[in-house]
């Protein structure tokens, strides 16, 4: 996953700069960082409902955030699915 400059770098005068930390990627898929998939299994956006518009495409198919994936809301939603059948 790419991480805009921008989004991490801020001069702050002085010839100093305020550096955030480039976020850490998800040890469990190779298309997000650990922050989008713990936000992304906990919503029923997934992943990609908390991605740019660009990163959309990289992380729809996320399994931090798939309904296969047992623990996250998708899955959880899908059971509550099939025990109601299907409705």
């Amino acid at each position: 996953m790419s991480i805009d400059p921008r989004d991490w770098y801020a001069e702050a005068g002085d010839e100093h700069a305020w550096v955030r930390p480039v976020p850490g990627d998800c040890p469990n898929c190779g298309c997000c960082t650990a922050r989008l998939c713990e936000t992304g299994g906990k919503s029923p956006l997934g992943c990609a409902g908390h991605s740019t518009l660009a990163e959309k495409p990289a992380v729809s198919n996320c399994p931090c955030s798939a309904e296969t994936t047992p623990g996250t809301f998708a899955h959880r939603l899908a059971q509550g699915r099939a025990e109601n059948g299907g409705a």
